[in-house]
């Protein structure tokens, strides 16, 4: 019985780190109160990178202008 719960565990816990909508969720818990608007920006940029809307170049990118105007 026991290793069934673990495997259920194990489940629950790929779906809440590898699915979009739960994704997402556990990015707005983790999200520290107080980043400043280039964080902000990192932070926006690298979900939008991690949920597929942007490609690995275009992130690079779009990475290294938010460094560049620092």
């Amino acid at each position: 019985m026991a290793e069934y719960f673990q495997k259920a565990v194990t489940k629950h816990l790929h779906q809440l780190y590898t699915e979009p909508q739960f994704k997402h969720a556990i990015s707005l818990v983790e999200k520290p109160e107080h980043l400043s608007p280039d964080q902000e920006r990192f932070q926006k940029l690298k979900q939008l990178y991690q949920e597929g809307y942007i490609t690995e170049e275009e992130y690079k990118q779009k990475r290294s202008e938010i460094i560049h105007k620092l």
